[in-house]
């Protein structure tokens, strides 16, 4: 039997959110592939593109761009890098230096939906990607586990 104590409850609310980390990653998966066969290519100006380190003893940081296109005579703005985050300051660098504030860079864009673009669409330009998200889904889910096992009466 189980006792309903607190690390029983955390335990029942972290296996879904496990799960919810794990499907995020795959649909993100997804969607970058489909945009690196289906979207097409446009010129961007580069508004802004800066780095922000989150603590000085951490390799966390993020990368901040914003860029503006045009497609048959309507100004689009964006600011996605890709459907996966850089979040190491060696990924943002690299990235940054790829796109430089005040440059014309290549982006890519959903036909369907102009709107809709990115800078990287190459899965292949995030190698860990592939598996970080669905590792920590299967941390997380295991640690839930690991609390409601642990609370049996």
């Amino acid at each position: 039997m189980f006792d309903f104590t607190l690390p029983f409850i955390v335990g029942l609310l972290i296996v879904p959110c496990g799960l919810i980390v794990i499907i995020s990653s795959i649909v993100d998966l997804h969607k970058m592939k489909l945009a690196s066969e289906t979207w097409l290519q446009t010129k961007a100006k580069m508004v802004k593109s800066h780095l922000v380190k989150y603590r000085a003893t951490s390799n966390d940081c993020s990368l901040f761009v914003e860029y503006h296109y045009s497609l048959k005579g309507v100004e689009y703005v964006s600011k996605r890098i890709s459907f996966i985050e850089p979040n190491t300051k060696a990924l943002c660098e690299e990235i940054q230096s790829r796109f430089p504030e005040g440059e014309t860079v290549d982006v890519f864009y959903d036909p369907e939906n102009p709107k809709n673009s990115a800078l990287i669409v190459d899965l292949s330009e995030f190698p860990k990607a592939k598996t970080h998200g669905v590792t920590l889904g299967i941390i997380v889910i295991g640690v839930g586990i690991l609390l409601i096992f642990l609370n049996r009466g």
